[in-house]
């Protein structure tokens, strides 16, 4: 076999096996390509987290505006027991001090009343001046007194929930408290189940994307031999036709 037998009878292997490669590949079908696929179980935990994030989010908020509404009536209601406790020990002050007055002004009236009565002569008519005048304060003090008492009463009758009641909405807004904390709780753990399915899901579509990298370069590798086959193919369709026979076979 002469120098140029042997050449072309290399490149005639050469052919041969790039042809073998080509027809021993698996079939891949790409990702682009292939149908949609059902979910994977990472993308179906993932969804099941994410609701299960959701509900737990809104048992949450529930359960916050639960407490912030407890705490707030309970807010209320004391305040409405401190602004009346206040504004009855106010008033009671303004009576107690008309009181304490009135009964100035009945002694002073009194005492008027003996130099009045002790009185001779011109003394007889300054008396009877002092006497009207006590008088006329009495009158006047017990006008305030009557305003005062009025007052009093008007505070004191104020309605404001009992001590029982108020502690019922003091016990409803700490256990309210409480429930919004546990639901927090819970809401943040589904909130790091979500976290650990999403990385799940970006674990194996980065999976999914390496292993169309491959299938990419299979691919290339498969295009750069036929296209050698084909190249010796036509280099020795005209050479020899025993070995244009072996390739093509």
């Amino acid at each position: 076999m002469n120098k140029k037998k042997m050449i072309l009878t290399s490149l005639a292997s050469v052919a041969i096996l790039g042809a073998g490669f080509v027809t021993s590949q698996p079939t891949f079908v790409r990702a682009e390509e292939a149908p949609v696929a059902s979910q994977s179980k990472a993308e179906k935990d993932y969804d099941a987290a994410v609701k299960k994030s959701e509900a737990a989010k809104k048992a949450y908020e529930e359960a916050k505006k639960k407490a912030e509404d407890a705490q707030k009536k309970y807010d209320e209601d004391q305040k409405k027991t401190e602004d009346k406790a206040k504004a009855v020990k106010k008033v009671d002050e303004e009576l107690q001090k008309a009181n304490l007055e009135l009964q100035k002004a009945h002694v002073k009236y009194q005492k008027a009343q003996r130099e009045h009565n002790e009185s001779r002569g011109r003394k007889k008519a300054d008396a009877k001046k002092k006497l009207v005048a006590a008088l006329s304060h009495i009158e006047e003090v017990e006008s305030k007194q009557i305003e005062a008492k009025a007052n009093f009463n008007k505070e004191q009758a104020k309605v404001i929930p009992k001590e029982t009641e108020l502690a019922t909405t003091k016990q409803k807004a700490e256990e309210a408290k409480k429930e919004a904390e546990v639901a927090k709780k819970k809401f943040e753990e589904a909130a790091k189940e979500v976290e650990v399915a999403k990385k799940e899901v970006e674990a194996k579509e980065l999976e999914i994307e390496k292993l169309q990298d491959e299938i990419s370069t299979l691919e290339q590798e498969v295009a750069t031999a036929q296209h050698q086959v084909d190249n010796l193919k036509k280099l020795l369709a005209g050479v020899d036709p025993d070995v244009t026979e072996a390739i093509e076979a």
